[in-house]
């Protein structure tokens, strides 16, 4: 497959049958971080200013060298969009601006900022196809929680919103495997502290997504502090992002939003994928690896603002189109996986022995 969509939904699909994350290839972050550092060197080349040195990394900037027509796609983007104004423009670094107090109390320590970078005034978050509006541990999710109860205070005494902070407490903050990868290990049965946090984490799917359907409010509130961490480094911090930049994978074209447009925020809670998982990194004693890994849990919101740009320029006869293609789409995929995914997972999954299939009728994207 060669279409991001494609794959997003093969990965969506697996991940459901396996109740767990599943991803055909690591996401190429790399990519859309050179794209940032692109920003800037178009819009210094737009201004015929001279770029100083720290707006992006040097080594970013010998990347650029050797990719002008990323550059020039740039150049062409800011143009369209009207963010050549301003002083100046930079990329801005982790552990840009300190976390609030609010934040703090919930023992949430990443400092990684929401802008990505500063183009004149415009503190922007830029996304490149599919993207994370966030991957937050047990403490940076519970954050996050609060701060959209924050804004609907009558939802928090509620027995959903309650049943949610019960499955928090059930979250792994930090833990070991045995001697193999997480996934592995999962399917043994014998990492007692791994198989209640996967419990967990599907309880956890299932009763936040009851508390987005429960209250709009509160989904659109989760949303916007994902996309702009204003209650995570404040409103006037430049680590948080008051603008989200999308652009496809082409970077033909691209599009800005204000994270303050309810009804652009709106739709990205609607489309916004959560998955709760488990996040690892090999354990190195003395430089060397031990073959265990250290382990904990996440919340992530996977969404593609480029898609949702498409969707909302196109006419009500073209979505109607586009929807009962899409529905007849799916409806074919899942005949194909009903009969096939058992060997896609034996192939992933050979230790996988009792594979119970199901699809059901409604996919959630």
């Amino acid at each position: 497959m060669n279409n991001d969509q494609d794959v997003l939904l093969l990965e969506t699909l697996v991940s459901k049958f396996l109740n767990e994350k599943f991803s055909l290839k690591e996401a190429n972050t790399g990519e859309a971080t050179l794209f940032e550092s692109a920003l800037v060197k178009a819009w210094y080349n737009i201004n015929k200013k001279e770029m100083p040195e720290g707006a992006i990394s040097s080594e970013e900037a010998s990347k650029l060298e050797k990719n002008p027509s990323m550059v020039s796609k740039a150049e062409g983007i800011i143009k369209d969009l009207g963010l050549q104004g301003g002083e100046s423009a930079r990329q801005t670094g982790r552990g840009a601006g300190g976390t609030t107090s609010f934040w703090q109390r919930f023992g949430a320590t990443d400092k990684t900022p929401k802008t990505d970078v500063i183009l004149g005034d415009k503190k922007i978050s830029v996304k490149v196809g599919p993207s994370q509006l966030m991957s937050g541990g047990k403490a940076e999710s519970t954050a996050t929680f609060y701060a959209a109860m924050e804004d609907t205070p009558e939802l928090l005494d509620s027995p959903e919103a309650q049943e949610v902070i019960n499955t928090f407490d059930k979250f792994v903050k930090t833990g070991i495997t045995k001697a193999d990868k997480v996934a592995k290990e999962l399917t043994k049965g014998t990492n007692e502290l791994l198989n209640d946090a996967d419990k967990a984490h599907k309880e956890m799917r299932s009763k936040l997504q009851v508390l987005f359907d429960k209250n709009e409010d509160f989904k659109i509130a989760f949303a916007r502090e994902a996309m702009s961490g204003y209650k995570k480094f404040g409103p006037d911090s430049e680590a948080s992002a008051d603008w989200v930049l999308s652009a496809d994978k082409s970077l033909n074209k691209g599009s800005l939003h204000s994270v303050n447009d309810d009804s652009y925020v709106s739709k990205i809670a609607d489309q916004m994928n959560m998955t709760v998982r488990f996040k690892s990194t090999s354990e190195k004693v003395k430089g060397e690896k031990t073959g265990r890994y250290r382990f904990w849990s996440v919340v992530a919101l996977l969404i593609n603002p480029a898609t949702i740009d498409a969707i909302s320029s196109l006419t009500e006869e073209d979505k109607q189109l586009s929807e009962n293609i899409f529905t007849d789409t799916v409806d074919k995929v899942k005949n194909i996986f009903q009969t096939g995914i058992e060997k896609i997972v034996k192939f992933v999954f050979p230790d996988k022995e009792d594979i119970d299939i199901k699809v059901n009728n409604n996919i959630t994207f």
